[in-house]
């Protein structure tokens, strides 16, 4: 299970590369309310796209419950707090998760991207807002896969993205998708490269990590170098 927010979403949407993720995403794909509604105020080139997508109920809304536990009451989730919380971050790739947890080829598979018909647990995204200076977007996002044990979160954010690593989820961007979807040929080389000039333009990337994804694809390397 995969939790999605705005930017990511806009940006695998801008490079045409949205409707092929959801439908060969090996599990489900969730978006809060919050994110939908994001979406649809923006008058962007690809928004018609999305909003399709949800219209043809490939994209679904589903009722979220609060964070509880065994017993009924709601759960801290980790105090979500920096106070107590290792430090430590969890090692990984300049593009988040492992690979074999964000694509796998599989074209016949009928997975749904869900909406979340809204995130209840106010308190835990005011503090998530508070504590990592995130857009609610962002922190409903992060909430969404801590209620639901979502494997990932997909987010652009530079503050969500640290939010994941101290919560110990997680993550993956908009460019490690891209690169999934070429290392199990889901698109070629050429459109590869393409993509990724176009998610350069309009994304904001450091310059390493473009070029390391640019290396990857003209090398054809189906392997992501933890170290780099």
């Amino acid at each position: 299970m995969i939790v999605l927010e705005a930017s990511t979403i806009i940006l695998l949407g801008k490079i045409n590369l949205l409707e092929t993720f959801v439908s060969t995403f090996s599990g489900r794909v969730l978006i809060s309310k919050k994110v939908r509604d994001e979406i649809r105020i923006k008058e962007t080139e690809e928004n018609p796209l999305i909003v399709k997508l949800i219209e043809d109920e490939k994209i679904r809304v589903s009722k979220v419950n609060p964070v509880r536990n065994s017993s009924g009451a709601l759960n801290p989730v980790r105090d979500l707090s920096l106070n107590g919380i290792n430090p430590a971050l969890r090692g990984g790739t300049p593009y988040g998760a492992e690979p074999g947890i964000i694509l796998k080829s599989n074209p016949a598979a009928k997975q749904r991207c869900i909406i979340s018909n809204g995130v209840k647990n106010g308190k835990l995204i005011k503090k998530l807002m508070d504590d990592f200076n995130i857009e609610i977007g962002e922190a409903e996002a992060i909430v969404l896969a801590l209620q639901e044990k979502a494997s990932i979160v997909a987010t652009g954010d530079r503050n969500a993205i640290r939010a994941c690593k101290i919560l110990k989820i997680d993550f993956t961007t908009a460019i490690a998708i891209l690169i999934r979807a070429f290392e199990n040929d889901l698109i070629d080389k050429d459109e590869a490269l393409i993509k990724l000039r176009k998610l350069d333009s309009v994304a904001r990337y450091r310059r390493e990590i473009v070029e390391d994804a640019r290396g990857r694809i003209e090398g054809g390397d189906g392997h992501v170098n933890k170290n780099t």
